[in-house]
């Protein structure tokens, strides 16, 4: 199964802006539907991609999954800027709605800009006791 991640663009703007800060902003994990279909131009905030998160209920709570920024560093021998991500644990306490991608939002920004898109590359289901975990990763400014 091939993860693949895609920044949106508006998130592109607020970072050009200044208004990103990884070291004091709020970010938030949301799984998506399997039928949701990412747009990097127009899925630019929480509103835009909300109708399409996973129902709320047995060990899924909408817009509360935070993800912690464990480091920002400088990368000089691939030209870029590294973001690392911590892993987020979502463990079902029942049967939680199928999902196949998910989003990270900027809480901090007014609007709950959609920082970027991850999708999974397979349909994942979620049985009471069973937990899907967000792996670490990193988020690369280049």
């Amino acid at each position: 199964m091939a993860v693949t991640v895609t920044k949106s663009n508006h998130f592109k703007q607020i970072v050009n802006k200044g208004d990103n800060h990884w070291d004091t902003d709020t970010y938030l994990l949301i799984l998506l539907a399997p039928a949701f279909t990412f747009d990097k131009d127009t899925h630019a905030t929480y509103a835009d991609v909300s109708a399409s998160e996973i129902a709320a209920g047995n060990g899924y709570t909408q817009k509360t999954h935070a993800v912690t920024i464990a480091s920002v560093t400088e990368d000089d021998s691939n030209d870029r800027s590294r973001v690392e991500l911590s892993a987020v644990t979502v463990t079902a306490t029942g049967v939680i709605p199928d999902f196949s991608q998910a989003v990270i939002i900027n809480d901090s920004e007014t609007d709950d800009t959609v920082v970027c898109h991850i999708a999974y590359g397979t349909t994942i289901s979620l049985d009471n006791g069973l937990s899907f975990i967000q792996s670490a990763f990193n988020y690369d400014e280049s």
